[in-house]
């Protein structure tokens, strides 16, 4: 009989202990991922300015605005635009933008992830 209800306390004691590890985890990471949204959105500004220059400087939005314009010779040239827009095109400017926003989506799904972990242990604590 005395066995068994050492044997519940040390189990609960351990499943408290398991939760309060887990509402620590949650918290760190809560927070590792708000400091990555946080220096990936102050990065995105200047990254997207610095894509709006080298766009601007290496005449891309010259070349896209002349394949809307004259849709006729189009037709003859096209490939020679093509080429032209695929040399201009910004690239390493536009992949920093794009590997700022997969890491900004990434930080925020990983943050809503432990927020939502975080109000479910804080729960199942005060319970």
């Amino acid at each position: 009989m005395k066995e068994d209800l050492i044997a519940e306390d040390i189990i609960r004691r351990v499943m408290v202990r398991i939760a309060r590890k887990r509402v620590q985890r949650a918290r760190a990471l809560a927070t590792l991922h708000i400091a990555l949204i946080a220096g990936a959105l102050s990065a995105f500004v200047p990254a997207i300015r610095y894509l709006a220059e080298r766009a601007s400087a290496s005449g891309f939005g010259e070349y896209v605005s002349l394949m809307f314009s004259d849709g006729g010779s189009l037709s003859s040239t096209w490939k020679v635009l093509a080429l032209s827009i695929a040399e201009s095109a910004p690239v390493a400017s536009s992949a920093a933008v794009i590997a700022l926003a997969l890491v900004i989506a990434y930080s925020v799904r990983g943050a809503a992830r432990d927020w939502s972990s975080l109000r479910l242990s804080s729960g199942a604590a005060s319970a």
